[in-house]
């Protein structure tokens, strides 16, 4: 496992070079990674009780972190590494949809990418 930089910067670094003062509390996220699905599908109907879709995957011992500093009084996400637009364009709409403030989130991804892992939120 490796600890992702942010071109050299720390968090508080970041932050005093965005002249942003974070207000509110911090949340953080862990997820673990996944080699894939090893199996996906639906069971016939009436075969269960509730929901007859199933997946199955084989987790691995890698895990993608998240913080958000949020930042009173913006609707807009800073996203560190600034590549993971999709990241960003997800947080800025749960912002919106949930009436809350934006911030900066720092990703921390353990997992290769181009590997075909996933992440798979811890439950």
């Amino acid at each position: 496992m490796y600890h992702q930089t942010f071109d050299g910067a720390d968090v508080a670094e970041i932050i005093a070079e965005d002249a942003k003062q974070p207000r509110g509390h911090a949340t953080y996220a862990l997820c673990c990674g996944t080699f894939g699905e090893l199996l996906q599908g639906q069971l016939p109907v009436g075969s269960v009780y509730q929901d007859p879709y199933f997946l199955v995957t084989m987790p691995i011992a890698l895990f993608a972190q998240a913080h958000l500093i949020p930042v009173a009084g913006t609707r807009s996400v800073t996203v560190y590494p600034s590549h993971k637009l999709k990241s960003k364009r997800f947080a800025e709409n749960l912002v919106i949809a949930l009436g809350v403030s934006g911030g900066i989130l720092f990703l921390q991804p353990e997992l290769p990418e181009g590997k075909g892992l996933g992440i798979r939120p811890r439950i």
